[in-house]
């Protein structure tokens, strides 16, 4: 099943999806299934009969792994109730974002969303939904002023990845666009032999003035460039975050240093940890989502 079409399935529950499709397949294979035969099967994905028709009737109707129930992780849904802002709130905090633009300070940011609401009358966000609004602004808008034409940084990416009996976070080294948000280029840090000669000749090649804004500990592979701008790595992830926002997809990014134990990224028991494999092609499908949606064309593959 590891060429199931995973779109869509929060990638900690792809060993689960798998695994139901799976059975589910398996189950209707069988030319005349018997109570037994249901019962069995259902009692493999330790479910109950009911649980496991509506496994195999959502498999029949829509043949995909994001039909089968549970595939998408509950923290997915929208927030409601008191967590949600009323429309006139969310209206004024966006249009006072849009007018700072994605550069400004997030405390800069609070205080502009939270005097304008009270201007009005209106009910004011705390400063987490503030800063989400912010992050979403720089996700879709990119840019930072004096960067060149791309940043070059490290960034940890919130994906718990087994290997070798270890779970850990992916380390990725990015290139992307200071005007657009596009990522150019992207190599995983955690590789045995890093491709740093692929991923600055992809960075160079999306310079149209050949200025790119580097952090230091990598810039010796764009070593010659005319333009290049050497910065400390806290400058250069701050440059990166503000590009490219704080998700790639669904997938949660970590520019600052903490070395928080990646199982906590666990959090029901169904999620499982990915294999390198799995979490490369996880990767690569969060930064195809984030180009997209900066106009950019799909295909990208990790170097």
């Amino acid at each position: 099943m590891r060429s199931l079409d995973m779109s869509g399935v929060d990638p900690l529950r792809w060993t689960e999806v798998r695994e139901r499709v799976a059975v589910v397949v398996a189950y209707l294979a069988i030319e005349r299934p018997t109570e037994d035969d249901r019962m069995e099967h259902a009692g493999y994905l330790g479910l109950g009969r009911t649980q496991f028709l509506k496994l195999v009737r959502a498999w029949r109707t829509h043949g995909t792994a994001v039909a089968i129930a549970g595939a998408k992780s509950e923290r997915e849904k929208p927030r409601t109730g008191w967590r949600a802002l009323p429309p006139a709130s969310e209206s004024v905090m966006r249009n006072t974002l849009e007018r700072l633009g994605p550069d400004v300070r997030p405390s800069v940011a609070t205080a502009a969303v939270t005097a304008a609401l009270r201007a009005q009358g209106l009910q004011t966000p705390d400063r987490s939904t503030v800063w989400r609004r912010l992050m979403a602004i720089r996700r879709d808008r990119g840019h930072v002023a004096d960067a060149g034409d791309v940043v070059v940084a490290e960034c940890r990416v919130r994906l718990p990845v087994l290997t070798d009996g270890t779970i850990s976070m992916p380390s990725l080294l990015i290139a992307a666009c200071a005007a657009d948000g596009l990522i150019v280029a992207a190599l995983t840090l955690t590789d045995e032999r890093p491709d740093f000669g692929g991923f600055a000749r992809a960075a160079l090649a999306a310079s149209r003035s050949g200025c790119l804004t580097a952090d230091r500990a990598f810039a010796a592979a764009f070593d010659g460039a005319e333009g290049l701008r050497r910065v400390g790595p806290g400058i250069a992830r701050t440059s990166l975050s503000r590009i490219i926002g704080r998700r790639l997809g669904r997938l949660e990014l970590q520019f600052n240093r903490s070395r928080r134990p990646a199982d906590r990224l666990l959090r029901t028991d169904d999620d499982r940890p990915l294999d390198p494999a799995d979490a490369r092609l996880a990767l690569e499908a969060a930064i195809v989502q984030h180009n997209a949606a900066r106009g950019g064309s799909g295909g990208f593959r990790l170097l």
